[in-house]
Protein backbone atom coordinates (compact mmCIF):
# COMPACT_ATOMS: atom_id res chain seq x y z
CA UNK A 1 0.00 0.00 0.00
CA UNK A 2 2.48 2.65 0.90
CA UNK A 3 5.06 1.67 -2.18
CA UNK A 4 1.90 2.44 -4.30
CA UNK A 5 1.07 6.17 -2.13
CA UNK A 6 5.07 6.62 -3.00
CA UNK A 7 4.27 6.40 -6.48
CA UNK A 8 1.39 8.36 -6.82
CA UNK A 9 3.35 11.27 -4.86
CA UNK A 10 6.37 10.92 -7.00
CA UNK A 11 4.14 11.03 -10.01
CA UNK A 12 2.42 14.20 -8.98
CA UNK A 13 5.08 15.72 -7.95
CA UNK A 14 7.11 14.97 -11.31
CA UNK A 15 4.07 16.52 -13.05
CA UNK A 16 4.05 19.84 -11.14
CA UNK A 17 7.54 19.97 -12.31
CA UNK A 18 6.90 19.34 -15.97
CA UNK A 19 4.48 21.87 -15.64
CA UNK A 20 6.34 24.45 -13.92
CA UNK A 21 9.48 24.67 -16.50
CA UNK A 22 7.06 24.26 -19.24
CA UNK A 23 4.97 28.07 -18.70
CA UNK A 24 7.02 29.80 -20.35
CA UNK A 25 6.84 27.80 -23.77
CA UNK A 26 4.28 29.47 -25.34
CA UNK A 27 3.11 33.32 -26.05
CA UNK A 28 1.00 34.62 -24.12
CA UNK A 29 -2.64 34.27 -25.35
CA UNK A 30 -5.13 37.35 -26.30
CA UNK A 31 -7.26 36.23 -22.90
CA UNK A 32 -4.37 36.24 -20.87
CA UNK A 33 -3.28 39.56 -22.66
CA UNK A 34 -6.31 40.90 -20.75
CA UNK A 35 -5.57 39.34 -17.37
CA UNK A 36 -2.45 40.97 -17.41
CA UNK A 37 -3.59 44.49 -18.52
CA UNK A 38 -6.08 44.17 -15.98
CA UNK A 39 -4.07 43.40 -12.70
CA UNK A 40 -2.07 46.33 -14.10
CA UNK A 41 -5.25 48.58 -14.08
CA UNK A 42 -5.31 49.21 -17.75
CA UNK A 43 -8.36 50.30 -19.11
CA UNK A 44 -9.71 49.10 -22.28
CA UNK A 45 -10.07 52.31 -24.51
CA UNK A 46 -7.83 54.94 -24.01
CA UNK A 47 -8.47 58.63 -24.86
CA UNK A 48 -5.31 59.87 -26.56
CA UNK A 49 -5.59 63.32 -25.15
CA UNK A 50 -4.46 62.04 -21.29
CA UNK A 51 -1.59 60.43 -23.12
CA UNK A 52 1.02 61.40 -19.50
CA UNK A 53 -1.93 60.79 -16.94
CA UNK A 54 -2.61 57.33 -18.80
CA UNK A 55 0.87 56.63 -18.30
CA UNK A 56 1.13 57.78 -14.89
CA UNK A 57 -1.26 56.56 -13.61
CA UNK A 58 -2.06 53.05 -15.10
CA UNK A 59 1.11 51.46 -16.19
CA UNK A 60 3.13 53.21 -13.69
CA UNK A 61 1.13 53.26 -10.00
CA UNK A 62 -1.99 51.28 -10.84
CA UNK A 63 -4.55 51.57 -8.31
CA UNK A 64 -6.94 49.26 -7.05
CA UNK A 65 -9.50 51.54 -8.00
CA UNK A 66 -8.20 50.94 -11.79
CA UNK A 67 -7.55 47.50 -11.94
CA UNK A 68 -11.59 47.78 -10.89
CA UNK A 69 -12.49 49.76 -13.70
CA UNK A 70 -10.07 47.74 -16.24
CA UNK A 71 -12.16 44.20 -15.20
CA UNK A 72 -15.80 45.68 -15.53
CA UNK A 73 -14.28 47.53 -19.16
CA UNK A 74 -12.74 44.20 -20.44
CA UNK A 75 -14.17 41.18 -18.28
CA UNK A 76 -17.65 42.35 -17.72
CA UNK A 77 -16.34 42.14 -13.89
CA UNK A 78 -16.25 38.73 -14.41
CA UNK A 79 -13.15 37.32 -12.74
CA UNK A 80 -12.91 39.96 -9.94
CA UNK A 81 -11.11 37.84 -7.18
CA UNK A 82 -8.55 36.48 -9.33
CA UNK A 83 -7.59 39.62 -11.30
CA UNK A 84 -7.32 41.67 -7.66
CA UNK A 85 -4.62 38.41 -6.30
CA UNK A 86 -3.16 38.63 -9.82
CA UNK A 87 -2.58 42.39 -9.33
CA UNK A 88 -0.66 41.39 -5.70
CA UNK A 89 1.20 38.92 -7.29
CA UNK A 90 2.34 41.27 -10.00
CA UNK A 91 3.41 44.19 -7.73
CA UNK A 92 5.53 41.55 -6.06
CA UNK A 93 6.76 39.34 -9.08
CA UNK A 94 6.48 41.38 -12.36
CA UNK A 95 4.92 40.61 -15.12
CA UNK A 96 6.76 38.20 -17.03
CA UNK A 97 4.83 34.91 -19.11
CA UNK A 98 6.49 32.71 -15.91
CA UNK A 99 5.21 35.03 -13.19
CA UNK A 100 1.63 36.03 -14.26
CA UNK A 101 1.14 32.13 -15.11
CA UNK A 102 2.93 31.00 -12.10
CA UNK A 103 -0.12 32.01 -9.66
CA UNK A 104 -2.47 29.32 -12.17
CA UNK A 105 0.14 26.87 -11.42
CA UNK A 106 -0.15 27.63 -7.46
CA UNK A 107 -3.72 27.06 -7.62
CA UNK A 108 -4.09 23.79 -9.77
CA UNK A 109 -1.75 21.90 -7.34
CA UNK A 110 -4.52 23.61 -4.69
CA UNK A 111 -6.99 21.72 -6.22
CA UNK A 112 -4.87 18.67 -6.88
CA UNK A 113 -4.68 18.83 -2.63
CA UNK A 114 -8.36 19.65 -2.74
CA UNK A 115 -9.05 16.69 -4.83
CA UNK A 116 -7.21 13.98 -2.90
CA UNK A 117 -9.02 15.37 0.33
CA UNK A 118 -12.32 15.17 -1.50
CA UNK A 119 -11.70 11.11 -1.87
CA UNK A 120 -10.92 10.72 1.70
CA UNK A 121 -14.07 12.50 2.60
CA UNK A 122 -16.37 10.30 0.21
CA UNK A 123 -14.22 7.05 0.10
CA UNK A 124 -11.56 6.63 2.69
CA UNK A 125 -8.89 5.17 0.47
CA UNK A 126 -5.46 7.74 0.74
CA UNK A 127 -3.47 5.97 -1.79
CA UNK A 128 -6.10 6.17 -4.03
CA UNK A 129 -7.02 9.72 -3.39
CA UNK A 130 -3.60 10.48 -4.75
CA UNK A 131 -4.14 8.82 -7.81
CA UNK A 132 -7.23 10.97 -8.14
CA UNK A 133 -5.12 13.92 -7.71
CA UNK A 134 -2.54 12.39 -10.51
CA UNK A 135 -5.55 11.94 -12.35
CA UNK A 136 -6.81 15.46 -12.45
CA UNK A 137 -3.03 16.86 -12.72
CA UNK A 138 -3.20 15.14 -15.44
CA UNK A 139 -6.00 15.99 -17.17
CA UNK A 140 -4.85 17.75 -20.55
CA UNK A 141 -7.83 21.10 -19.43
CA UNK A 142 -6.57 21.10 -16.08
CA UNK A 143 -2.86 20.94 -17.21
CA UNK A 144 -3.56 23.65 -19.75
CA UNK A 145 -4.78 25.85 -17.17
CA UNK A 146 -1.98 25.28 -14.92
CA UNK A 147 -0.39 27.21 -17.00
CA UNK A 148 -3.19 30.34 -18.60
CA UNK A 149 -2.67 33.70 -16.74
CA UNK A 150 -7.05 33.55 -16.49
CA UNK A 151 -9.34 32.86 -13.51
CA UNK A 152 -10.45 29.51 -14.09
CA UNK A 153 -7.73 27.10 -12.41
CA UNK A 154 -8.44 30.06 -9.07
CA UNK A 155 -11.82 29.19 -9.43
CA UNK A 156 -11.76 25.38 -10.06
CA UNK A 157 -9.72 25.48 -6.91
CA UNK A 158 -11.57 26.89 -4.70
CA UNK A 159 -14.83 25.30 -5.69
CA UNK A 160 -13.45 21.95 -4.91
CA UNK A 161 -12.50 22.84 -0.96
CA UNK A 162 -15.75 23.98 -0.78
CA UNK A 163 -17.26 21.03 -1.89
CA UNK A 164 -15.20 19.09 0.15
CA UNK A 165 -16.09 21.03 3.20
CA UNK A 166 -19.41 20.43 2.36
CA UNK A 167 -19.61 16.85 1.65
CA UNK A 168 -17.86 16.44 5.32
CA UNK A 169 -20.07 17.56 7.03
CA UNK A 170 -22.57 15.77 5.06
CA UNK A 171 -21.09 12.53 5.55
CA UNK A 172 -18.68 12.69 8.72
CA UNK A 173 -21.39 15.02 10.35
CA UNK A 174 -18.07 16.95 11.71
CA UNK A 175 -19.58 20.88 11.98
CA UNK A 176 -17.60 23.27 13.16
CA UNK A 177 -17.64 27.01 12.65
CA UNK A 178 -14.37 27.25 11.11
CA UNK A 179 -15.57 25.32 8.55
CA UNK A 180 -18.61 27.42 7.79
CA UNK A 181 -16.51 30.26 7.68
CA UNK A 182 -14.26 28.36 5.27
CA UNK A 183 -17.51 27.31 2.98
CA UNK A 184 -18.28 30.68 2.42
CA UNK A 185 -14.91 32.61 2.14
CA UNK A 186 -14.19 29.72 -0.88
CA UNK A 187 -17.77 29.36 -2.32
CA UNK A 188 -17.57 33.32 -2.55
CA UNK A 189 -14.21 33.32 -3.79
CA UNK A 190 -14.77 30.77 -6.72
CA UNK A 191 -17.92 32.57 -7.77
CA UNK A 192 -15.76 35.98 -7.69
CA UNK A 193 -13.16 34.31 -9.82
CA UNK A 194 -15.17 33.19 -12.72
CA UNK A 195 -18.74 33.46 -12.56
CA UNK A 196 -19.29 29.79 -14.15
CA UNK A 197 -18.32 28.46 -10.72
CA UNK A 198 -21.29 29.43 -9.65
CA UNK A 199 -23.19 26.69 -10.99
CA UNK A 200 -21.61 24.03 -8.35
CA UNK A 201 -23.96 26.26 -6.16
CA UNK A 202 -26.77 24.92 -7.60
CA UNK A 203 -24.98 21.52 -7.19
CA UNK A 204 -24.48 22.11 -3.17
CA UNK A 205 -27.92 23.35 -2.86
CA UNK A 206 -29.11 19.94 -3.89
CA UNK A 207 -26.96 17.68 -2.09
CA UNK A 208 -28.02 19.58 1.22
CA UNK A 209 -31.95 19.17 0.43
CA UNK A 210 -31.61 15.27 -0.24
CA UNK A 211 -29.19 14.01 1.89
CA UNK A 212 -28.08 16.84 4.69
CA UNK A 213 -30.39 15.08 7.89
CA UNK A 214 -27.86 17.31 10.97
CA UNK A 215 -29.46 20.13 12.09
CA UNK A 216 -26.63 21.89 13.38
CA UNK A 217 -25.03 21.48 10.02
CA UNK A 218 -28.39 22.86 8.05
CA UNK A 219 -27.89 26.24 10.88
CA UNK A 220 -24.16 25.95 9.49
CA UNK A 221 -25.39 25.54 5.58
CA UNK A 222 -27.90 29.08 6.33
CA UNK A 223 -25.80 30.73 7.76
CA UNK A 224 -23.07 30.54 5.19
CA UNK A 225 -25.28 30.70 2.45
CA UNK A 226 -26.43 33.86 3.74
CA UNK A 227 -22.88 35.12 3.86
CA UNK A 228 -22.45 34.10 0.48
CA UNK A 229 -25.32 35.93 -0.94
CA UNK A 230 -24.24 39.11 1.21
CA UNK A 231 -20.75 39.22 -0.21
CA UNK A 232 -21.78 38.67 -4.07
CA UNK A 233 -24.30 41.82 -3.45
CA UNK A 234 -21.87 44.03 -1.79
CA UNK A 235 -19.84 43.09 -5.04
CA UNK A 236 -22.83 43.61 -7.60
CA UNK A 237 -23.14 47.08 -5.98
CA UNK A 238 -19.83 48.15 -6.08
CA UNK A 239 -19.30 47.23 -9.92
CA UNK A 240 -20.64 43.67 -10.11
CA UNK A 241 -24.07 45.25 -11.92
CA UNK A 242 -22.10 47.75 -14.23
CA UNK A 243 -20.46 44.34 -15.78
CA UNK A 244 -23.67 42.35 -15.20
CA UNK A 245 -25.37 45.38 -18.22
CA UNK A 246 -22.23 45.18 -20.53
CA UNK A 247 -22.27 41.13 -20.44
CA UNK A 248 -25.75 41.24 -21.43
CA UNK A 249 -24.82 43.91 -24.37
CA UNK A 250 -21.79 41.04 -25.74
CA UNK A 251 -23.97 38.75 -25.46
CA UNK A 252 -26.16 40.43 -28.22
CA UNK A 253 -23.55 40.98 -30.32
CA UNK A 254 -22.79 37.14 -29.38
CA UNK A 255 -26.02 36.38 -30.95
CA UNK A 256 -25.59 38.69 -33.60
CA UNK A 257 -21.99 37.22 -34.68
CA UNK A 258 -23.31 33.55 -34.12
CA UNK A 259 -26.34 34.11 -36.85
CA UNK A 260 -24.28 36.07 -39.56
CA UNK A 261 -20.67 34.26 -39.49
CA UNK A 262 -22.15 30.47 -39.23
CA UNK A 263 -18.83 28.92 -39.59
CA UNK A 264 -17.37 30.96 -36.55
CA UNK A 265 -16.79 27.73 -34.03
CA UNK A 266 -16.60 30.11 -31.25
CA UNK A 267 -19.87 31.94 -31.79
CA UNK A 268 -21.48 29.19 -33.30
CA UNK A 269 -25.48 29.20 -33.01
CA UNK A 270 -27.25 26.80 -30.81
CA UNK A 271 -28.97 23.99 -32.36
CA UNK A 272 -29.33 20.46 -31.54
CA UNK A 273 -26.36 19.03 -33.43
CA UNK A 274 -23.84 21.79 -32.31
CA UNK A 275 -24.94 21.19 -28.52
CA UNK A 276 -24.72 17.18 -29.46
CA UNK A 277 -21.15 17.93 -30.21
CA UNK A 278 -20.35 20.04 -27.47
CA UNK A 279 -21.15 16.95 -25.08
CA UNK A 280 -19.76 14.56 -27.27
CA UNK A 281 -16.44 17.34 -27.20
CA UNK A 282 -16.92 17.75 -23.33
CA UNK A 283 -17.01 13.29 -22.51
CA UNK A 284 -13.37 13.41 -24.50
CA UNK A 285 -11.95 15.95 -22.32
CA UNK A 286 -12.96 14.74 -19.18
CA UNK A 287 -11.51 11.18 -19.74
CA UNK A 288 -8.22 13.46 -20.50
CA UNK A 289 -8.65 12.79 -24.30
CA UNK A 290 -6.78 15.33 -26.32
CA UNK A 291 -5.74 13.48 -29.08
CA UNK A 292 -7.11 15.32 -31.83
CA UNK A 293 -4.26 17.47 -31.79
CA UNK A 294 -2.33 14.68 -33.10
CA UNK A 295 -4.75 14.90 -35.81
CA UNK A 296 -6.34 11.86 -35.01
CA UNK A 297 -10.53 11.94 -35.91
CA UNK A 298 -13.27 11.21 -32.90
CA UNK A 299 -14.71 7.93 -34.52
CA UNK A 300 -10.67 6.45 -34.12
CA UNK A 301 -10.04 7.62 -30.47
CA UNK A 302 -13.53 7.27 -29.30
CA UNK A 303 -12.07 3.79 -28.42
CA UNK A 304 -10.28 5.14 -25.67
CA UNK A 305 -13.40 6.41 -24.67
CA UNK A 306 -15.44 3.61 -23.95
CA UNK A 307 -12.91 2.37 -20.83
CA UNK A 308 -13.97 5.08 -18.60
CA UNK A 309 -17.03 5.33 -19.58
CA UNK A 310 -18.17 1.77 -19.05
CA UNK A 311 -15.98 1.80 -16.01
CA UNK A 312 -18.25 4.60 -14.37
CA UNK A 313 -21.50 3.07 -15.94
CA UNK A 314 -20.96 -0.01 -13.91
CA UNK A 315 -19.47 1.84 -10.83
CA UNK A 316 -23.16 3.71 -10.75
CA UNK A 317 -24.68 0.32 -10.95
CA UNK A 318 -23.30 -0.62 -7.81
CA UNK A 319 -25.60 -0.50 -4.96
CA UNK A 320 -22.93 0.30 -2.36
CA UNK A 321 -22.11 4.11 -0.97
CA UNK A 322 -25.03 4.65 -4.20
CA UNK A 323 -25.55 7.98 -2.56
CA UNK A 324 -21.84 8.96 -2.96
CA UNK A 325 -22.14 7.82 -6.30
CA UNK A 326 -24.92 10.10 -6.81
CA UNK A 327 -23.56 13.34 -4.96
CA UNK A 328 -20.55 12.68 -7.36
CA UNK A 329 -22.56 12.81 -10.89
CA UNK A 330 -24.62 15.72 -9.46
CA UNK A 331 -21.27 17.69 -9.02
CA UNK A 332 -20.53 16.91 -12.52
CA UNK A 333 -23.45 17.11 -14.61
CA UNK A 334 -24.33 20.16 -13.03
CA UNK A 335 -22.27 22.41 -15.78
CA UNK A 336 -22.60 21.00 -18.56
CA UNK A 337 -26.55 20.94 -18.02
CA UNK A 338 -26.83 24.38 -16.77
CA UNK A 339 -25.00 25.29 -19.56
CA UNK A 340 -27.02 23.31 -22.41
CA UNK A 341 -30.20 25.20 -21.09
CA UNK A 342 -28.03 28.30 -21.69
CA UNK A 343 -27.15 27.94 -24.81
CA UNK A 344 -30.68 27.51 -25.61
CA UNK A 345 -31.90 30.29 -23.69
CA UNK A 346 -28.90 32.92 -25.47
CA UNK A 347 -29.22 30.88 -29.02
CA UNK A 348 -25.54 30.77 -28.85
CA UNK A 349 -22.95 27.83 -26.91
CA UNK A 350 -20.08 30.19 -26.01
CA UNK A 351 -21.41 28.76 -22.75
CA UNK A 352 -21.10 25.85 -23.82
CA UNK A 353 -17.68 25.97 -24.88
CA UNK A 354 -15.31 22.30 -23.17
CA UNK A 355 -13.23 24.98 -21.63
CA UNK A 356 -15.48 25.41 -18.76
CA UNK A 357 -15.68 21.79 -18.31
CA UNK A 358 -12.79 22.46 -16.10
CA UNK A 359 -14.69 23.11 -13.63
CA UNK A 360 -16.58 18.78 -14.06
CA UNK A 361 -13.23 17.50 -14.47
CA UNK A 362 -11.46 17.07 -10.59
CA UNK A 363 -15.24 15.51 -9.79
CA UNK A 364 -14.83 13.01 -12.89
CA UNK A 365 -11.35 12.25 -11.71
CA UNK A 366 -12.63 11.13 -8.50
CA UNK A 367 -15.07 9.22 -10.12
CA UNK A 368 -12.82 7.41 -12.45
CA UNK A 369 -10.52 6.40 -9.68
CA UNK A 370 -13.27 5.41 -7.31
CA UNK A 371 -14.81 3.32 -10.39
CA UNK A 372 -11.78 1.32 -11.18
CA UNK A 373 -11.11 0.84 -7.66
CA UNK A 374 -14.56 -0.61 -7.12
CA UNK A 375 -14.35 -2.76 -10.04
CA UNK A 376 -11.33 -4.29 -10.38
CA UNK A 377 -10.55 -7.38 -7.56
CA UNK A 378 -6.65 -7.33 -8.12
CA UNK A 379 -5.12 -4.17 -6.99
CA UNK A 380 -2.65 -4.79 -9.93
CA UNK A 381 -5.29 -4.51 -12.77
CA UNK A 382 -6.94 -1.64 -11.33
CA UNK A 383 -2.97 0.66 -11.50
CA UNK A 384 -3.07 -0.98 -14.91
CA UNK A 385 -6.07 0.44 -15.80
CA UNK A 386 -5.47 3.40 -14.52
CA UNK A 387 -1.93 3.72 -15.56
CA UNK A 388 -3.28 2.91 -19.22
CA UNK A 389 -5.83 6.24 -18.82
CA UNK A 390 -3.18 8.61 -17.25
CA UNK A 391 -0.77 7.25 -20.11
CA UNK A 392 -3.59 8.63 -23.17
CA UNK A 393 -3.69 12.16 -20.89
CA UNK A 394 0.46 12.44 -20.60
CA UNK A 395 0.22 11.74 -24.45
CA UNK A 396 -2.69 14.39 -24.44
CA UNK A 397 -0.30 17.00 -22.13
CA UNK A 398 2.58 16.87 -24.85
CA UNK A 399 0.26 18.73 -27.47
CA UNK A 400 -0.48 21.19 -24.56
CA UNK A 401 3.13 21.82 -23.78
CA UNK A 402 4.02 22.24 -27.24
CA UNK A 403 1.37 25.03 -27.13
CA UNK A 404 -1.58 23.34 -28.97
CA UNK A 405 -4.83 25.81 -29.24
CA UNK A 406 -1.81 28.82 -28.91
CA UNK A 407 -1.42 31.22 -31.84
CA UNK A 408 2.56 30.96 -33.22
CA UNK A 409 2.87 34.14 -33.70
CA UNK A 410 5.67 36.04 -31.91
CA UNK A 411 5.79 37.20 -27.91
CA UNK A 412 6.12 40.31 -28.46
CA UNK A 413 7.22 42.31 -25.29
CA UNK A 414 9.43 39.03 -24.81
CA UNK A 415 10.71 39.40 -28.50
CA UNK A 416 11.40 43.06 -27.85
CA UNK A 417 13.54 42.77 -24.11
CA UNK A 418 15.38 40.28 -26.27
CA UNK A 419 16.07 42.94 -28.77
CA UNK A 420 17.11 45.17 -26.73
CA UNK A 421 19.42 43.09 -24.26
CA UNK A 422 21.21 41.45 -27.71
CA UNK A 423 21.78 45.16 -28.85
CA UNK A 424 22.98 46.78 -26.04
CA UNK A 425 21.15 49.93 -27.32
CA UNK A 426 19.08 52.53 -24.80
CA UNK A 427 16.74 53.66 -27.61
CA UNK A 428 15.14 51.52 -29.93
CA UNK A 429 11.78 50.52 -32.06
CA UNK A 430 9.47 47.80 -32.03
CA UNK A 431 6.66 47.83 -34.33
CA UNK A 432 3.93 45.95 -32.16
CA UNK A 433 0.77 44.40 -33.77
CA UNK A 434 -2.12 46.02 -31.83
CA UNK A 435 -1.53 49.19 -28.46
CA UNK A 436 -2.51 46.03 -26.56
CA UNK A 437 0.90 44.22 -27.43
CA UNK A 438 2.60 47.58 -27.13
CA UNK A 439 1.02 47.64 -23.29
CA UNK A 440 2.41 44.92 -22.19
CA UNK A 441 5.79 45.18 -23.59
CA UNK A 442 5.75 48.08 -21.47
CA UNK A 443 4.92 46.11 -18.41
CA UNK A 444 7.88 43.85 -19.95
CA UNK A 445 10.89 46.74 -19.97
CA UNK A 446 9.49 48.12 -16.60
CA UNK A 447 10.29 44.69 -15.01
CA UNK A 448 13.53 44.88 -16.74
CA UNK A 449 14.46 47.81 -15.32
CA UNK A 450 14.29 49.67 -18.16
CA UNK A 451 13.52 53.17 -18.86
CA UNK A 452 11.42 53.53 -21.94
CA UNK A 453 7.61 53.81 -21.70
CA UNK A 454 4.85 53.39 -24.89
CA UNK A 455 1.76 55.62 -25.38
CA UNK A 456 -0.33 56.14 -27.93
CA UNK A 457 -0.57 59.35 -30.40
CA UNK A 458 -3.44 57.89 -31.86
CA UNK A 459 -5.74 54.62 -32.52
CA UNK A 460 -2.98 53.63 -35.43
CA UNK A 461 0.10 54.28 -34.13
CA UNK A 462 2.80 53.67 -31.44
CA UNK A 463 5.22 56.09 -29.62
CA UNK A 464 8.18 55.53 -27.75
CA UNK A 465 9.33 57.58 -24.87
CA UNK A 466 12.08 58.50 -22.62
CA UNK A 467 10.33 58.02 -19.24
CA UNK A 468 12.95 61.13 -17.45
CA UNK A 469 12.94 63.42 -19.95
CA UNK A 470 9.85 62.98 -21.58
CA UNK A 471 11.16 63.48 -25.16
CA UNK A 472 9.56 61.38 -27.86
CA UNK A 473 12.36 59.10 -29.12
CA UNK A 474 10.33 57.79 -32.21
CA UNK A 475 7.29 57.80 -33.77
CA UNK A 476 5.45 54.98 -36.14
CA UNK A 477 2.46 53.52 -37.61
CA UNK A 478 1.58 49.85 -36.94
Amino acid sequence: MKRWQHTASVAILLLAIIRLVSLDNTRLSYDEKLSVLEANGSPEHVDPMQKSSFVQQNLTTPSPENVLRANIGRDSGNGMAYISVLHIWTRVFGNSNFAVRSLSWLCTLLGAWAVCRLFDVLFSYSANGKWAAFAYLANPLAFQYAAEARGYAMATALMIVSTTVLLKAILKEETRVGDWILYAATATLAVLSHYFAGFILLAHGFICIFYLRNTRAWTGVIASGVAVIVCLSVWMLCGGWEGWKLMSLRNESYIALSKNDQDNVYYKAASLASIAGGWAQGILVLTGNFLQAWGLQIRVILIAVLVPVTASFLFLRDKIDRHKKIMLLVLMVTYPVVSTFLSIKSGHIISFSILYFNFTVPYFAVFLVAACASLCRQRLLFYSVVVVQCLIMMISDVAVIQGYAHSAEPDYPQVAGMFLKENDREHFEVVYHSWEDAKLANLYFADQAMQQRVEPSDWKSIEVYDVKTREKIRSFAE
